[in-house]
């Protein structure tokens, strides 16, 4: 945390942002994570970027612990997450970090890639979603991708514990390694007086999908990043992780479409995936614009700390690195969700017009028939 009376500056705007955009802005922690790079020499402070606290306050100061070293850093920022790296020396436990006149003393954390050392992992930050789309998501996933590692970032759910996450992930066949993390921190707003970057201040996703993939599985066999509301339909031609170890980048990114929020006749709500199978008509409504990746992590160029997991690509990363499949595609459901951030509720109008999937529907039917989780039989 920063030093008590000491706050991140925003952007500046030439409008007045809304009243709670300030309640939603990370202005008071100076790193999320500090943990050991796989390497084992190496140490990783993930945080939000500094913004203006650097111009205003000056460096941070790092001593290792106990040797009392002073440390140099090096930093591999981005426009929404700050990066450094530190070489202590051996025996390093701690660091103490200076800064704005206070200093503070952190216990490095181990890295866990060992633990999820050739896992499928499926991935994800999540708030409040229902337990029952989690494990129904994670259900999909383990059935139609091969997904056998789940870790799930919980951004200060208040619904349940981390711990019954934990639970009801364990209990989903095929999924045999699971980490919940987390991370109870302020996600960030869009600011729509920032036009060439709205999305400026939610520094958060970011920042933990790094380290999901820095500190959890850098050792993985491959890595997808899917949301609760989302999922990632087959392919005739293998799972999304044997794309993304074939592609020459080791990567691949995904198109969306989006499943309209009208169930199919006889279902009622708690509503679940297996009760929406119908693409929006609207080819506005119904692509979006926007792709999610799976990587194979082995890569060298995936070794450069300058490159950085963001929501729907992959920033920094070189030329001739954007393999784009055109059979497979993320199911985006509008019907899966809290509605925090815009309201998608479920119409029960007529839908009987809009288009039914066919790939999608056999995977929910597959993955959720005779299961609960409502596929053809309810």
């Amino acid at each position: 945390m920063l030093p008590e009376g000491v706050v991140r500056g925003m952007r500046p705007t030439t409008g007045v942002r809304p009243a709670g955009f300030a309640d939603h802005y990370e202005g008071k922690v100076l790193f999320y994570d500090i943990f050991w790079h796989r390497d084992g020499r190496t140490v990783l402070l993930v945080g939000p970027p500094s913004i203006d606290l650097d111009q205003r306050l000056g460096k941070m100061v790092c001593v290792a612990q106990p040797s009392g070293k002073r440390l140099a850093w090096r930093e591999h920022n981005s426009k929404r997450m700050r990066l450094c790296s530190i070489r202590p020396p051996a025996g390093t436990t701690h660091l103490e970090i200076s800064y704005a006149g206070a200093t503070q003393t952190v216990a490095i954390a181990e890295n866990a890639s060992g633990f999820f050392d050739g896992a499928r992992v499926l991935f994800t930050l999540s708030k409040n979603n229902r337990l029952e789309w989690i494990a129904d998501w994670a259900r999909f996933h383990a059935l139609n991708q091969g997904t056998d590692a789940v870790i799930l970032v919980d951004n200060g759910s208040t619904d349940y514990s981390p711990d019954e996450i934990e639970t009801v992930l364990a209990c989903v066949p095929g999924i045999e390694r699971v980490a919940v993390l987390p991370a109870p921190f302020p996600y960030g707003q869009k600011d729509e007086w920032v036009a060439e970057d709205q999305n400026w201040s939610q520094f958060l996703q970011p920042a933990m999908f790094l380290v999901v993939w820095r500190r959890y599985a850098q050792a993985a066999c491959g890595i997808l990043n899917c949301d609760i509301d989302e999922l990632a339909v087959p392919s005739p031609d293998g799972n999304v992780y044997e794309a993304a170890a074939r592609s020459r980048s080791g990567t691949v990114y995904y198109r969306g479409a989006w499943v309209a929020a009208v169930p199919e006749d006889g279902r009622s709500a708690p509503y679940r995936h297996g009760d929406f199978r119908r693409l929006e008509a609207d080819p506005e409504r119904g692509m979006s614009s926007l792709h999610k990746w799976a990587m194979a992590p082995n890569r060298r160029w995936l070794e450069r700390l300058s490159v950085h997991p963001y929501p729907h690509f992959l920033r920094n990363r070189p030329m001739g690195t954007r393999h784009k499949p055109t059979d497979v595609f993320i199911a985006h459901f509008r019907g899966i969700s809290t509605s925090w951030k815009y309201d998608r509720h479920v119409s029960k109008a007529a839908g009987t017009d809009l288009p039914v999937e066919p790939a999608l529907a056999q995977a929910l039917d597959r993955t959720f028939s005779g299961s609960g989780g409502r596929g053809a039989s309810g």
